[in-house]
Parts: C-alpha cells; sequence; structure tokens
C-alpha cells in the first residue's frame, strides 16, 4: 500500500534544517492532495482489513512526525497546524478503522488548544446563564481545564483527543439552541450521555441531581414514579458508540439506568414498610366492618377515586390521600370470575397517579352503563311506577 506522507515529511525536514518549520508554503496543497487520496481509497473495493491497516499505518505516520517536530525544531506552529488537519480529517472520515489507544503529543494539537482556552470561560459563563448548576458545570469542564493546564509535551490517546472534539460541539450546539432555562439541565444531560461522558465525577454528579430533584416530590409514591420515568428515560435514550471518556466500557447513561431501578427497588420497599407501620384505619372511620365486593380492577377502582376526587365528591387533601387508600383497600375487595382478591394500599395509590388508556376506557364504559341505568330510573319516576330493588346482575 502507497504511504501518502512522505511528501509532507520531506517539505518539513527540508524547512526544519533551514529553521523555517513555521511557514512552508505548499503544505496547504499537500494536505488537500492527502485528502482526496485518502478518500479515493475509501471508495475503491479493498475489504475493510486492507483499509483499516491503511488508516492506521498514516494515524502512526502522524504521530512519529509530531514527535519528530517537537524534538527538532522551535517554531513549527505550521507544520503541527497541518498534522492536526490530518488528524480531524481521520477522526471525521473514518472513526471505525482508527487505533484509539495510541497517544499523540498534546503539541501537536494547537488549534485544538487555542479554540479550547477561547472557548472555555464562554461555556463558564453561559452554563451560569442556563442555571446549570455549579457542581454539573465543573464536573464538565474540569478535565478540559487539566488538559490546557498540563505539560505541552504531554500525549494524549486518540479516544480522549476524539471526545474533547465532540464535547466541544456538544457544548457550542447547546449554547447555540438556546434552550430554556427550566429545561437546559435537562437537556444538557441528555446530550452529554448520547456523547458518553462516563467518567465517575459525571456519574456522581447527575445521580445527585436527580435524587435531589426526586426527594422534592409531595410524598413517596411520586417520588417512586419519578425515580422509574427516570430509569425508562436513561434506558431508552439513544448513545454513540464511538465516542467515550473512558475506555472501560460503561455506558453512562444504561449505568444511570441500572442505579435509577436499584432506588426503584429500594424505595417500593420502605414504602410498603411504612403502609404497614402506620396506624390502622379506625372503627369510627366506618360504620360497617364488613368488605364492600367489587368487579373493579385495582387500576380502575384507583381512577374512579381519582375522579371522586377532582368532582369533589370526596373531599380528600393530597396530606391525607394515603389514609384514603389505606381506607379503601381496607374495605374493598375485587371479585372477578369468582377469584376474591384484596387490594394493596400503595398499588391503589400508585394508580391514581398512573393512569393507562385501557383503563380509561374501560371506566368510561363502566360510567355509560350508570348513566343508561340513571335514565331507566328517570323514566320510571315520571311515569309514577315504583322503583324496583337494585339490580344485582
Amino acid at each position: 500500500m502507497n504511504y501518502e506522507l512522505s511528501k509532507i515529511e520531506k517539505l518539513i525536514q527540508s524547512a526544519a534544517n533551514q529553521k523555517e518549520v513555521n511557514v512552508i508554503p505548499a503544505l496547504p496543497n499537500e494536505v488537500i492532495r492527502i485528502k482526496n487520496i485518502w478518500r479515493t481509497i475509501a471508495c475503491s473495493e479493498h475489504d475493510a482489513g486492507f483499509f483499516k491497516n491503511y488508516v492506521r499505518q498514516h494515524q502512526l505516520g502522524l504521530i512519529s512526525l509530531a514527535e519528530a517536530i517537537g524534538n527538532n525544531a522551535s517554531d513549527v506552529s505550521a507544520a503541527f497546524s497541518t498534522i492536526e488537519a490530518l488528524q480531524y480529517f481521520l477522526l471525521q472520515s473514518f472513526p471505525d478503522f482508527l487505533d484509539y489507544g495510541l497517544a499523540i503529543p498534546a503539541q501537536s494539537l494547537p488549534f485544538l488548544k487555542e479554540s479550547w482556552q477561547a472557548d472555555l470561560p464562554v461555556f463558564e459563563s453561559q452554563l451560569k446563564l442556563h442555571h446549570v448548576p455549579e457542581a454539573l458545570s465543573n464536573a464538565i469542564l474540569d478535565p478540559i481545564r487539566l488538559w490546557l493546564q498540563a505539560e505541552a509535551a504531554r500525549p494524549i490517546r486518540y479516544y480522549r483527543l476524539h471526545f474533547f472534539i465532540e464535547l466541544q460541539t456538544t457544548l457550542r450546539e447547546f449554547i447555540d439552541a438556546k434552550n430554556p432555562h427550566s429545561k437546559a439541565t435537562g437537556i444538557l444531560i441528555d446530550k452529554l450521555c448520547y456523547i458518553n461522558f462516563n467518567s465517575l465525577l459525571i456519574y456522581e454528579t447527575l445521580k445527585q441531581l436527580i435524587t435531589e430533584k426526586a426527594s422534592t416530590k409531595e410524598d413517596m409514591v411520586v417520588e417512586i414514579e419519578f425515580l422509574r420515568s427516570m430509569h425508562e428515560h436513561f434506558k431508552r435514550l439513544p448513545v454513540r458508540n464511538d465516542v467515550y471518556y473512558k475506555p472501560d466500557g460503561r455506558i453512562m447513561a444504561r449505568t444511570l439506568a441500572d442505579w435509577f431501578q436499584r432506588q426503584v427497588k429500594a424505595k417500593e420497599v420502605q414504602h410498603h414498610t411504612l403502609f404497614i407501620e402506620e396506624t390502622p384505619v379506625t372503627e369510627e372511620e366506618m360504620a360497617e366492618t364488613g368488605k364492600i365486593m367489587t368487579t373493579l380492577s385495582i387500576e380502575e377502582l384507583a381512577l374512579i377515586i381519582r375522579l371522586f376526587i377532582e368532582a369533589a365528591v370526596f373531599r380528600v387533601k393530597r396530606s391525607t390521600l394515603t389514609a384514603l387508600t389505606r381506607f379503601m383497600a381496607r374495605y374493598v375487595c375485587t371479585v372477578s370470575k369468582g377469584v376474591y382478591d384484596e387490594y394493596k394500599p400503595e398499588t391503589l395509590y400508585k394508580y391514581i397517579y398512573s393512569i393507562s388508556l385501557v383503563t380509561l376506557r374501560s371506566v368510561q364504559n363502566t360510567l355509560k352503563r350508570m348513566l343508561r341505568k340513571l335514565d331507566t330510573i328517570e323514566t320510571l319516576i315520571k311515569s309514577g311506577k315504583p322503583i324496583p330493588p337494585p339490580n344485582r346482575r
């Protein structure tokens, strides 16, 4: 296979001998020529293994050239800019064929460092303006700050270079989108997960932020539903598999989803325990102590309770809703096809907030049957006929 960096290497070496590495007029045209050849090879009928070796040969060549320049010249801005342009092209055009474990001297990336130095204060102020929590802002930007402060000759691995480029693009897009401040943090979190910012600090920060938000919910059932929604959200969130902060195989969105699933289970156990430990409903709260039989499912009963509350038939405050569900679960049971079953108060409470379309349609049909019964009773009243006992079918 042809090696396309030979001419660039000779141009830079010749300029270095004349101490003119900072200005090499022929370099831009040579960069264009190499990119065109790489595109042509990519479109040819070579197999994937051949092209992978071809790309990695040039990847190694750029690294060796960067190291040689750093050792033999002082003012090398033009040469390093050339290497950086070709590195960017490889990353953007052939990401699946690179060796992301290789490292390149950070000093050979002048444009990236300069652009980050210019962007960093903008990102800091804009994240603050968008009301992004300071802890999250620092967790995002601290790796960049450390990199900019590191020694110029310290190498950076390709996976981290790739990630820094994607992070910079992501933050620019986030700021340019002018998201509503109330939704900005959530949108940013999704974007960080999309590019798999899988640092431990980001993980702990996101857990803390979302847990704090969950703790502001009015009661434990709503908190559990919120945590469950977070589990579903991060489980389904689209992510890129070609970019990551750390090469440990962890996908941030899925790691968060697993953690929220564990939180949901722990909270459900805690909530069930609280229901058991609460003082039982007193005899005075119900004149009759026998169970009321119903054919309603727990979802249907929960929706009807909600309708009674919203229509002010039941005068229940949010703070006493738990007592109402305990009361209903104690004195109401369901009998379906001859099978007797009791309602669980915590499940009944949950379905007051979680309503499916199937349940809604079923309750609508029940209410329609009740309205037809009312029409029948109205007809009897108007005709002066006696109203018979309730039909127990």
